[in-house]
């Protein structure tokens, strides 16, 4: 079985899907009579629509890499030798972001892909506010105000709370 496995388990685990440049992809279910049972169909049309999840899943053609990216099946392709060290930098950056943030805006988006913009809303209302009660939207409006909006981005240090 070729590399589309590999982003079918990546997929319900990561947004942020990063690709190796040699990955051709194929679905080999169609050819054996059978559908993915990981997941993957419905991966796929969240990420890529319904259209070009059916033509994936009824072809079992050959993708590469490239079209992935350009239907919104991963979000960025790196070359082989600088997929690590990408990985570990992406992850870094992220880590020192201010989390509590990245767990509203999940939420919001689950609720948008569950159920509609309105729904997303009302998280918004939900989360939105005790974020401005936290240690990190607090520096992150010191730093702001302090240094201006084009050199204050690499003087928030967010803590997580």
């Amino acid at each position: 079985m070729s590399g589309l496995l590999a982003i079918y388990e990546r997929l319900p685990t990561s947004k942020n899907c990063r690709v190796r440049r040699w990955l051709r992809s194929r679905g080999s279910e169609a050819s054996i009579g059978t559908t993915t049972l990981l997941g993957g169909v419905q991966r796929l049309a969240e990420r890529a629509g319904p259209s070009r999840a059916r033509e994936i899943i009824y072809t079992a053609e050959q993708y590469d890499a490239t079209t992935f990216e350009r239907w919104n099946i991963v979000n960025r392709i790196v070359p082989d030798d600088a997929l690590e060290a990408e990985s570990r930098a992406f992850a870094a950056r992220l880590a020192k972001g201010p989390t509590l943030a990245y767990a509203a805006g999940k939420r919001i988006v689950r609720a948008y892909l569950d159920g509609s913009i309105r729904a997303a809303d009302r998280v918004v209302d939900e989360v939105g506010p005790p974020l401005f009660e936290t240690k990190d939207m607090q520096a992150g409006v010191t730093a702001l105000l302090d240094h201006g909006p084009h050199r204050f981005r690499d003087k928030v240090v967010f803590e997580g709370r």
